[in-house]
């Protein structure tokens, strides 16, 4: 960048913003503006996270033309052509230590939600499709969960497996130990789904009712103002994904195991109210 001297002389001056591509990500770092600040915010959230650690905007690649048009108009900088791969993100396979996970919200065109790791950091996203094809394998065909994702098992659950997951789940909603709004209400399903789909004859009648409102194509329900909302909300989950702004997005869940210690098996809830979830012990 040049400026002029007294003479009208140009003269090179020190960069103030600096725009570099990391791991498909826009890394922006500038002197802070509320111009500047209030233009990187009017993208959509999943676009774009500040990294308060590095003071940095991390931003979606494809906004990459906005960027150098916004630090142009704020800062009076050119920081030139930013040069982004068109190459798919790398898929990798982790284990994440998920100790809170909320419920879904819309996020561009999907609905996410947001995992906390014991670091109390905001670092994984979960679309909503990818927990209900885990928890459920699919939804009922009016989009509502079915029985068998309150459990958080597959449609072919043998027995064994339906009352080792109504254990598990109980665990986690029992309203002595959850605070989470709505957990009386969840624990009521829970002990409903499992009087249902462990008799045998109950569990017939409720399936050929799913396939029966499967033939009538009935249309998906349209509520979803309050998010869908996982039956398990943390847990070591091994999953495949790909780091996107900083985090890492996860594409496909491939086990889900409690979190246990010699303290026993970790709980968590978000009471109404709280700035902060509550972990226990159980």
């Amino acid at each position: 960048m040049y400026d002029p001297d007294l003479f009208s002389n140009p003269v090179t001056t020190q960069a103030r913003c600096r725009v570099t591509v990391q791991g498909g990500t826009l890394r922006v770092i500038t002197p802070y503006n509320p111009q500047f600040v209030a233009l990187v915010k009017s993208l959509p959230p999943n676009a774009r996270r500040f990294d308060a650690d590095n003071k940095a905007w991390l931003v979606d690649t494809q906004y990459a033309q906005s960027v150098r048009s916004w630090i142009l108009s704020v800062y009076g900088e050119d920081t030139g052509d930013i040069v982004t791969s068109t190459q798919q993100p790398l898929t990798e396979t982790r284990i994440l230590d998920v100790w809170y996970l909320g419920r879904t919200k819309p996020a561009g065109d999907e609905c996410v939600a947001n995992g906390m790791n014991a670091k109390n950091e905001w670092v994984f996203i979960f679309p909503e499709h990818v927990l209900r094809e885990w928890f459920e394998g699919l939804s009922a065909p009016s989009g509502a969960p079915t029985l068998y994702g309150v459990l958080g098992i597959q449609r072919g659950a043998s027995a064994d497996e339906i009352r080792s997951a109504y254990r598990r789940m109980a665990r986690q909603w029992h309203p002595d130990i959850c605070r989470e709004p709505g957990a009386h209400e969840m624990f009521i399903k829970l002990q409903e789904a499992y009087e249902i789909l462990n008799d045998p004859k109950k569990r017939a009648k409720y399936d050929a009712g799913l396939a029966l409102e499967a033939s009538l194509g009935k249309q998906a329900d349209t509520e979803t103002s309050y998010g869908y909302r996982s039956p398990l909300r943390c847990g070591y989950v091994l999953a495949e994904g790909h780091e996107r702004l900083g985090r890492f997005y996860v594409t496909k869940i491939l086990d889900w195991r409690d979190i246990e210690t010699e303290y026993g098996t970790l709980t968590v809830s978000w009471p109404a109210g709280a700035d902060k979830p509550v972990w226990n012990w159980v």
